[in-house]
């Protein structure tokens, strides 16, 4: 390995293990337990230097000669630098300032945990606790980001919250059901005044000129370029899109007359889902169904399978059953 192939997966590895460390939701997400009950910071100093690390890896990245890189290399270096411009780019026009995410994010991460209880309820129950202490500090913080909310994202804020009531009575009851705690219901309506408070002030702000969300024709091409590897005007693409809706309408009609004239394939749904009996173990049916698809998918190599990884089905967890 060159000395420029060494300075990059050293650059790699030390950019990544540095955004697992300061993002540990990220690493939760990951697999990584050290991100785990964790919600991390949100503060402006926190957002500056983050963009701080971005912009001193760019610089690293160019003092490397690609010439020296592997072809594997060459492909993670792409994804770095396309990775890294767009995040630059979102910092520059402020988007950390447009969005009222935080409540959203901090929901999902509830749910994962929730996920989580199915197989290792001790674990998530210490996680849940975790999160739900450190949420009226994560959420405060959020909200100094915050200077005049896209519209478009605010409507998601408020449907948002919409659903919290929900989800912190499934926390309460996956709570009371692994081990209850004197504290939960405490932390629990601490974390729902939390989220109240966080929304009522992020509304209330002076909300952004509508659009404020779109990153420009320029800045959409190159993502488009970077992560999807087309090298396409946006009208080009635009018709690519209309081209493959109109392909696919017309195979769909090809089907739909297998099962009579005229029919839609709306109809046709209909009727077989009135004519369908998966008997008394429908568990069973579902479990055997997805093997026969996944390994179809399997034996035309349609789709990637991970190492090592399964695919369940289960029962729907006794939380989201009421959605």
């Amino acid at each position: 390995m060159s000395r420029d192939s060494r300075a990059f997966e050293g650059l790699l590895d030390g950019y990544f293990e540095g955004v697992l460390h300061a993002h540990p939701v990220f690493a939760n997400y990951c697999g990584l337990r050290s991100g785990e009950g964790r919600l991390g910071q949100a503060s402006p100093e926190f957002e500056a230097s983050q963009h701080r690390v971005r912009v001193k890896t760019l610089k690293s990245l160019d003092a490397i000669n690609p010439a020296s890189l592997s072809p594997e290399q060459h492909l993670d270096r792409l994804a770095l630098r396309s990775q890294l411009q767009r995040e630059c780019e979102d910092f520059d026009r402020g988007r950390h300032r447009l969005d009222p995410s935080a409540v959203d994010g901090l929901l999902s991460l509830l749910l994962h945990e929730l996920q989580r209880s199915e197989d290792e309820p001790r674990r998530a129950a210490d996680n849940l606790r975790s999160v739900l202490r450190q949420t009226p500090r994560y959420l405060d913080e959020s909200l100094q980001l915050l200077k005049r909310p896209e519209p478009v994202w605010a409507r998601i804020l408020e449907q948002t919250m919409e659903g919290l009531p929900s989800l912190f009575d499934a926390v309460r009851t996956t709570l009371g059901r692994i081990q209850p705690g004197q504290q939960d219901s405490s932390l629990i309506e601490s974390a729902i005044r939390a989220c109240r408070r966080y929304a009522a002030k992020a509304l209330a702000l002076q909300p952004a000129p509508a659009g404020s969300f779109a990153i420009g024709a320029e800045a959409l091409s190159r993502r488009v370029r970077d992560q999807l590897g087309l090298d396409l005007s946006l009208g080009e693409i635009e018709s690519l899109a209309n081209g493959e809706a109109q392909r696919l309408g017309e195979l769909l009609l090809q089907e739909c007359r297998r099962f009579g004239r005229n029919k839609t394939a709306e109809e046709i749904i209909v009727e077989a889902r009135e004519q369908w009996d998966p008997g008394a173990d429908m568990l069973s049916v579902y479990r055997k169904e997805t093997s026969r698809v996944a390994e179809a998918f399997r034996e035309k190599e349609a789709v990637t399978f991970p190492r090592d990884e399964t695919l369940e089905v289960r029962i729907v967890p006794e939380f989201m059953r009421h959605l």
